[in-house]
């Protein structure tokens, strides 16, 4: 697997990253550049989510695609937090947004319950403001450390005061397999997961 690197222009204005060649969204497409320049266009069309990271030092026409692997940001100045603003952008697959565009809400009602990222984690079953939970993507393009990893629920957010009470959540792993991957969950913090990458 390549290594992920990226490069600067002496003015720090001009950003070339380049991308691992086998990289695959959650269906095996396969994560491009233009998938990450459909993924950035389209958050700061919206200008929601993260786009108040950026939309101020990014603009559309400043996102240029190289090659499949390579894609070019083009700021309008310098602007120094770019690198840790990046992972919390939302990268996702544009077939699979567009095949599910409302009127032409670019996905958005669509994703709300569904994923079309590429990380190492899927929702297997959401229900708004009541259980959120995630399972490990079997066949995960990185690989997995052991097969531990692969089955079942990785873990599960419940409310546990009734509907008509505050609401309060814990985190409830489903067995001893689920507590050591929440507990890689948290190290990663979501990186490049389908919480992180596919949901807006």
């Amino acid at each position: 697997m390549a290594r992920r690197k990226w490069e600067s222009s002496p003015d720090a204005k001009t950003w070339t990253f380049h991308l691992v060649k086998n990289a695959r969204f959650h269906n095996g497409d396969p994560v491009t550049a233009e998938a990450v320049r459909f993924s950035f266009v389209r958050t700061l069309k919206l200008n929601q989510g993260p786009a108040w990271m950026l939309s101020d030092f990014l603009k559309e026409d400043g996102i240029k695609v190289v090659n499949d692997s390579t894609i070019q940001f083009n700021l309008t100045q310098p602007y120094a937090p770019l690198l840790s603003f990046l992972p919390w952008w939302y990268v996702m697959n544009p077939k699979q947004v567009l095949a599910n565009e409302q009127g032409g809400d670019l996905g958005q009602k669509w994703l709300t319950t569904n994923a079309a990222g590429s990380g190492p984690f899927k929702i297997k079953r959401w229900e708004q403001g009541v259980l959120y939970e995630l399972e490990a993507v079997d066949g995960y393009w990185k690989g997995w450390p052991s097969k531990d990893h692969i089955g079942g629920v990785i873990y599960r957010i419940v409310r546990e005061s009734p509907p008509s009470a505050p609401r309060s959540f814990a985190v409830r792993p489903t067995s001893s397999r689920a507590c050591r991957a929440t507990t890689s969950i948290r190290s990663r913090r979501c990186r490049g997961s389908s919480c992180r990458t596919s949901r807006a």
